[in-house]
């Protein structure tokens, strides 16, 4: 062969590779998170004894857990057509085949915890927990990604029902402020900053709120609410931090 060959500029134009992960991926990465809300069921036979064997599949359940919160982050980050497929599905469910993608990460995001087998596994705990923790504050960003999205603000506010003012999601918000607004009697400073800074990002772009939201305002967003910083146990990575950053 040549060495012009092997030096020379190839002459043909490169073809940008098709994107591997799509909305149709959505549902099948929440597999693996759905298995750290409780309640976690009891290992039947023959895993209920802490053999080898089910220390391989705990620790590779972990593994594949991690894997799909840092996928699920990626394609918020990356992906409108994801941003705006996880907003529609809250408001319908065959949007993923019935599959309520963005509920079910807030359910995770909210009742997430760490698996009881883990105490079989070799290595340090500590370790395992602090990427846990950074996997949910990776799906933080991923949900305030989503309500960052300008063109889906029309999907995740919805004043129809006057029961519920905003819509599921924003009720649930507002729930999270509330109960966890005074930092002294909760740990939930995590559920704090996600509420907080998606409902900054709806009205950002312009959301109205009916006056029911209104009046709750000035309670929801309470000053130590909205200075209250997230700090995992370890430093996040770049993409999990929880800086909204304006769209142009």
């Amino acid at each position: 062969m040549s060495l012009d060959i092997l030096t020379s500029p190839p002459k043909t134009s490169f073809v940008a590779a098709p994107t591997v992960f799509g909305p149709d991926v959505l549902p099948h990465l929440l597999t693996p998170i759905r298995s750290y809300i409780p309640p976690f069921q009891e290992p039947q036979p023959p895993f209920d004894q802490a053999t080898p064997l089910r220390r391989t599949l705990v620790s590779t359940d972990f593994e594949a857990f991690e894997e799909s919160c840092s996928l699920l982050e990626a394609l918020t980050l990356d992906d409108e057509d994801v941003r705006l497929s996880l907003a529609r599905g809250t408001a319908f469910p065959d949007e993923h085949g019935g599959v309520r993608c963005l509920v079910e990460i807030l359910e995770f995001i909210e009742r997430g915890d760490y698996h009881p087998l883990w105490k079989d596994l070799p290595g340090e705990s500590a370790q395992r927990e602090r990427t846990f923790d950074l996997c949910k504050a990776a799906l933080i960003k991923a949900v305030v990604e989503i309500a960052g999205e300008e063109k889906s603000v029309d999907v995740l506010w919805d004043d129809s029902d006057e029961k519920q003012p905003g819509g599921t999601l924003v009720g649930q918000m507002v729930q999270w402020i509330k109960k966890n607004k005074d930092l002294k009697d909760s740990n939930r400073d995590d559920l704090l900053v996600c509420a907080t800074l998606t409902l900054g990002n709806l009205l950002r772009h312009g959301a109205f709120y009916s006056t029911s939201i209104r009046g709750n305002l000035p309670s929801l967003y309470h000053r130590r609410a909205l200075c209250c910083t997230f700090k995992p146990a370890s430093q996040p990575r770049p993409r999990s931090c929880l800086t909204p950053t304006p769209r142009n």
